[in-house]
């Protein structure tokens, strides 16, 4: 048991350090580069995506070959930050937001895969009230997508941001399909991101996402649904970081130079 806890935490170590120079560091940036024109898939990784990524080779490998990513959690803020990456945390709520109501995603076409019928009539009249249109919508069963078909017809009205409201892995590997399948645009997969900006699923305070404990708060509005996710694969997570995270630290320990003393 100890010797594949410390496999899986190599290669928890390995996943993180692997996406090191690909992180987007602020919610602004990673609006710019929504923004910008450029061709990428952007994955967001919180602790539940980690589990996922050691559980789920395919997982795995969709977070390592994706063009950038993001800290979508204060645990993974502290991860990378241990392994000497100054970020901040940036999550896929965030990011939906300021495509909805950032003046910057005006004239933007938008399209959105997944959610229900009800949140993307509702998330249509936001982002027209704020001159952007969402020009594909699919609220179909992710499984019955094909991702050549779906690529093609986002390219036929121009889609410059594709959004997948999809729960990871499903939605997150098939964010991966879309790219293989040749779609030049943004893509996004975000989970239940568009559900929250909506106001069809409740959002922590503002105090209980600077004092990083969302995940608190979320975990009491649906205890059903998170329990397992939570308990039983974030929390793993933070315990086979814990060695990593000493091991740095000693290691930083040890290269300290001992003022006054001769090292020639």
């Amino acid at each position: 048991m100890k010797s594949l806890d410390r496999f899986r935490s190599q290669e928890l170590e390995q996943i993180l350090t692997s996406r090191i120079d690909s992180v987007i560091p602020t919610d602004e940036e990673f609006l710019q580069k929504a923004l910008n024109g450029e061709s990428a898939r952007v994955q967001t990784i919180n602790l539940h995506h980690l589990a996922l990524g050691l559980q789920d080779p395919v997982f795995n490998e969709t977070i390592r070959t994706a063009d950038y990513v993001t800290a979508d959690g204060w645990p993974v803020v502290r991860m990378f930050r241990v392994l000497g990456k100054n970020v901040h945390r940036v999550t896929g709520a965030s990011f939906i937001e300021e495509l909805t109501f950032s003046h910057e995603g005006e004239g933007r076409l938008i399209g959105l895969l997944g959610a229900t019928t009800d949140v993307g009539d509702e998330w249509e009249t936001m982002l027209a009230t704020h001159d952007r249109k969402l020009v594909l919508r699919d609220h179909g069963l992710a499984e019955d997508w094909n991702a050549p078909e779906l690529a093609r017809r986002a390219m036929e009205v121009g889609v410059d941001i594709l959004v997948i409201a999809v729960t990871p892995p499903r939605g997150d590997n098939f964010a991966r399909e879309l790219r293989e399948a040749g779609f030049p645009g943004v893509i996004v997969p975000v989970g239940g991101a568009i559900d929250m900006v909506t106001g069809h699923r409740p959002r922590a305070p503002k105090w209980a996402q600077t004092w990083g404990i969302e995940w608190f708060h979320r975990l009491l509005s649906e205890p059903g649904r998170l329990w397992r996710r939570y308990m039983l694969e974030c929390v793993p997570m933070m315990i086979k970081f814990a060695p990593i995270a000493l091991r740095r630290k000693l290691q930083g320990a040890r290269h300290v130079v001992t003022p006054g003393r001769d090292h020639a």
